[in-house]
C-alpha cells in the first residue's frame, strides 16, 4: 500500500499563516471572538472597528464579552449544554453611541484556551428596512381598511336611499294608484248599472274594462310589494318572509317549504337586506330550476 505525502503548496493551503488570518478576517464584514468559560477575550478579531468602532486596543481594555455586547447573550451555562446557541439578536451602541442590532452565534470550541466562540454580524440596516417596511405596511393596511370602511357607509348609504325610493315608490303605488284604480271600478260599476235595458254589448265591453282593471289593480299590489312590503314595517320580518315564499310558490308553481324561528328585534336596514337577500335566491331558484 502505498502513502501520498502532503506537498507544501496544501500544507499552506490547509494551515494558512497567522498572516492570512488576519488579512482575511479583516476584511469579512463579520465580527469573530473567542472568550474563555469566564467570557474573557482570548481572541479578538482584526475587523472589530468595522461594526463596533473601537479599536483593536480599545476591545481588549473591555476584557470581556458581555461589556462590549451587553447582558442580552445567552447563559454560557446554555452553551455547553447545548453545544451552540445561534441566531440570537443583541441590542447594543457602538463607540458613537450609534444604536446596533448584532445577530450572534455562540458555538463551543477547544482552541488555545478559549472555549466559546462569538460571530457577530451587524443587522442594523436590514432590522431598520424591515420596520420600515412593516410600518409602510401597517400604514398601507390602515389606509385600506379605512377605504374600506368608507366603501362600505358608501354602499350602506346607497342602500338606504334606494330602499327609502322604493318605499315611496311602493306607498304611492299602493294608496294613490290604487285608490284611482278603485274609483275608476265604481264609475265603471255606476256607468254599466246606468244603461239601458237594451245596450247588451255595451254593457259586456264594460264587465270586460272591470275585469281589466282589476289585473290592472293586482299587477300594481304586486309591483308594490315587490319595491317595499308593507307587511315589513306591519307584522315583521318573519311574516314577510313566510309571505314572499307563499307569493312565489303560487305564481311559480313550485313548492316553497319556508321554516323559521324567533327572529329578534333588529333594524330596518337588516330587515330589508335579509327580506331581499331571500327574494333574490328565490328568484334565482325558479329562474334555474328544472321545468
Amino acid at each position: 500500500m502505498g502513502f501520498l505525502l502532503e506537498s507544501e503548496r496544501e500544507k499552506s493551503l490547509r494551515r494558512p499563516s497567522a498572516r492570512v488570518h488576519r488579512v482575511v478576517l479583516g476584511y469579512i464584514s463579520d465580527a469573530v471572538f473567542i472568550t474563555d468559560d469566564e467570557g474573557r477575550f482570548t481572541y479578538i478579531c482584526p475587523n472589530v472597528k468595522t461594526i463596533f468602532g473601537y479599536d483593536f486596543a480599545e476591545v481588549v481594555e473591555f476584557g470581556r464579552i458581555e461589556t462590549l455586547l451587553g447582558e442580552g447573550l445567552p447563559d454560557r451555562a446554555i452553551v455547553r449544554s447545548k453545544g451552540e446557541v445561534a441566531n440570537v439578536e443583541v441590542d447594543t451602541s457602538d463607540k458613537e453611541g450609534r444604536a446596533h442590532t448584532i445577530l450572534v452565534n455562540v458555538k463551543r470550541v477547544k482552541v488555545a484556551g478559549g472555549t466559546t466562540l462569538y460571530t457577530c454580524r451587524d443587522i442594523t440596516e436590514r432590522r431598520s428596512l424591515e420596520r420600515e417596511f412593516s410600518e409602510r405596511s401597517e400604514k398601507l393596511m390602515d389606509e385600506l381598511r379605512e377605504g374600506r370602511d368608507k366603501l362600505k357607509a358608501l354602499t350602506r348609504r346607497e342602500v338606504a336611499v334606494r330602499e327609502k325610493e322604493r318605499a315611496r315608490l311602493s306607498r304611492e303605488l299602493h294608496d294613490e294608484t290604487g285608490q284611482y284604480m278603485t274609483a275608476l271600478k265604481i264609475m265603471i260599476k255606476l256607468c254599466a248599472d246606468s244603461l239601458p235595458e237594451g245596450a247588451q254589448k255595451c254593457r259586456e265591453e264594460l264587465s270586460e274594462a272591470l275585469g281589466l282593471t282589476d289585473l290592472v289593480s293586482q299587477r300594481i299590489r304586486r309591483i308594490a310589494h315587490g319595491l317595499r312590503p308593507p307587511s315589513l314595517d306591519t307584522l315583521g320580518l318573519a311574516e314577510t318572509l313566510a309571505g314572499l315564499c307563499r307569493e312565489v310558490s303560487r305564481q311559480s308553481g313550485v313548492a316553497v317549504d319556508y321554516e323559521s324561528e324567533r327572529i329578534p328585534p333588529m333594524s330596518d336596514d337588516v330587515s330589508t337586506s335579509l327580506y331581499r337577500f331571500l327574494q333574490e335566491a328565490l328568484t334565482n331558484a325558479i329562474r334555474h330550476a328544472s321545468p
